[in-house]
């Protein structure tokens, strides 16, 4: 098992990270397992070694560079149980105060689907195999992440929708009243493709974000039914 520095790049030859992390001193120290030459052992073993820079290549059997680290973190391994997926368009004008607000209802672990519109692709898709990917996203986080919640968003200004000043020639109140009914609408066609599921609906403007007082999960399904 050794290190070497090579035109700045660190190298680990012949071994397999299996846990990177600071030590004390704040100096990166990897545990590795590695096969040792035969005078010393023939089996594999495993140390901690710490390094002065971080290793950044991981090599084939061959010596080949495979992958080359750009960006280090520590990420947790575990599983996570689901929030909420959250059905949201992409403009990012948006995007620090809904995560902000998300956070403040008590969804700390979510699975986005950004999609153009948001819950436009459920309401009224430009085409229907848009909605068909949706759905799919939304049962794919309820059976690899225990889903429940499904929260929709649409906002003010959007593009999918033409704008405000082209979609609704500026004015801010239809446009509300639109969306709170695009919102409804998206709600019921997502129960009724995916019963039992806990739904919300949020529109987002320049000022705030605003419940779209959907009814109920069970209501929604008794009109359905009706």
């Amino acid at each position: 098992m050794h290190t070497e520095n090579t035109r700045g790049r660190t190298r680990l030859a012949a071994a397999n990270i299996l846990k990177a992390y600071w030590d004390k001193s704040g100096e990166d120290v990897y545990e590795v397992s590695y096969r040792a030459p035969r005078r010393m052992a023939t089996r594999a073993r495993v140390c901690a070694i710490p390094v002065s820079r971080k290793i950044d290549t991981i090599e084939s059997s061959d010596g080949e560079a495979i992958v080359k680290k750009v960006f280090h973190f520590d990420a947790p391994r575990e599983k996570y149980h689901c929030d909420a997926a959250i059905l949201w368009c992409f403009d990012n004008r948006f995007e620090l105060g809904f995560r902000k607000f998300l956070k403040r209802i008590g969804v700390m672990n979510s699975d986005p689907i950004k999609v153009a519109g948001g819950a436009k692709c459920l309401a009224s898709p430009d085409l229907e195999t848009d909605r068909a990917f949706v759905l799919e996203q939304i049962r794919k986080s309820m059976r690899l992440h225990g889903t429940r919640r499904v929260i929709l968003m649409v906002h003010s200004d959007c593009g999918a929708y033409g704008g405000l000043a082209e979609g609704f020639r500026g004015d801010a109140r239809a446009e509300a009243a639109h969306h709170q009914g695009e919102l409804t609408l998206a709600a019921a066609n997502l129960l009724q493709a995916i019963p039992g599921v806990d739904v919300q609906g949020y529109f987002v403007d320049f000022e705030g974000i605003w419940d779209a007082e959907l009814a109920t999960s069970q209501s929604l399904e008794q009109q359905l039914v009706a």
